[in-house]
């Protein structure tokens, strides 16, 4: 990772890490452990919000290798052009001349023309090579990542990811809390709402899945990018946040953000099938 001389700003550079972290074998458990229940239209609504997430997340990659795979095609299909005005001129001195030549002279010309279009070819194969090794996607990756403009885009997209991930199984949490205790119309705040599931589906239930340390640390993240601009808040600076801080600034990475999903599914699985089993 390396900062852009813009304050307060930080990046992965490994453009593996913005591949999809999306799991579509987790998502087809849950929908198929929701399907036709009450559950159904909640797994619906955070399932296409964490893959929409997710596929916000895969841009930086998705660019990368798209402009790679542009390249590598052109590069492959195109003839030379010195190959094309070779093959152009032996056409027409072959027409031109017709029989005027004899025919061994003529088989000769035909045979040195088409010598000169091959070391053309040759010449073009070697060059693509040389490109293709130049400009696969991760050369191209770090070309784009001399421009600070898409370092920043980078940036502020995890940050957005980030949020979204956790309030998209925030809503999720409320939403199986209300189904649990019968009042699906009665928003609840986040407390409020946690103090409720602890009658439902008992303390140690809520302690691991919405109030063990992994989720402690996304809530406060959370509120830091909401409600501080993602300055690191006393609260986050006493526990073992795990996260990089850059001049006071928490920075989320792709990797924070992917590991975050891959958290908070584990938890929503389990939330989704206590809830289906206390209503059943």
């Amino acid at each position: 990772m390396s900062d852009i001389g813009i304050k307060h700003v930080r990046i992965d550079d490994c453009l593996k890490s913005y591949r999809t972290f999306f799991d579509h074998d987790w998502a087809r458990r849950i929908d198929h452990l929701a399907s036709g229940t009450v559950l159904d239209e909640a797994v619906f609504a955070l399932g296409i919000t964490w893959k929409s997430v997710a596929n916000t997340h895969l841009m930086p990659w998705l660019l990368a290798d798209s402009l790679a795979e542009l390249l590598q095609s052109f590069l492959g299909g195109t003839e030379p052009t010195a190959s094309r005005v070779i093959r152009a001129i032996h056409d027409q001195l072959l027409k031109s001349i017709g029989s005027s030549l004899p025919m061994r002279a003529r088989k000769r010309l035909s045979a040195k023309i088409n010598d000169l279009s091959a070391s053309a070819i040759l010449a073009r194969d070697q060059a693509q090579r040389l490109l293709q090794r130049r400009y696969n996607s991760n050369a191209i990756w770090q070309e784009l990542l001399q421009t600070s403009e898409f370092r920043l885009s980078i940036w502020g997209s995890q940050r957005v990811c980030y949020g979204a991930l956790y309030h998209a199984f925030e809503d999720f949490t409320r939403r199986c809390i209300a189904i649990a205790s019968g009042e699906e119309d009665d928003w609840r705040p986040a407390g409020e709402a946690v103090d409720v599931a602890r009658t439902i589906y008992g303390n140690n239930f809520v302690h691991s899945v919405l109030g063990d340390h992994a989720l402690t640390v996304a809530r406060l993240v959370r509120n830091a990018l909401a409600h501080g601009g993602g300055r690191l808040t006393k609260e986050l600076e006493n526990i073992n946040h795990g996260l990089v801080v850059e001049d006071g600034v928490v920075q989320i990475t792709a990797c924070d953000t992917a590991n975050l999903y891959h958290v908070l599914k584990l938890k929503a699985y389990r939330l989704a099938e206590k809830t289906l089993s206390l209503i059943k």
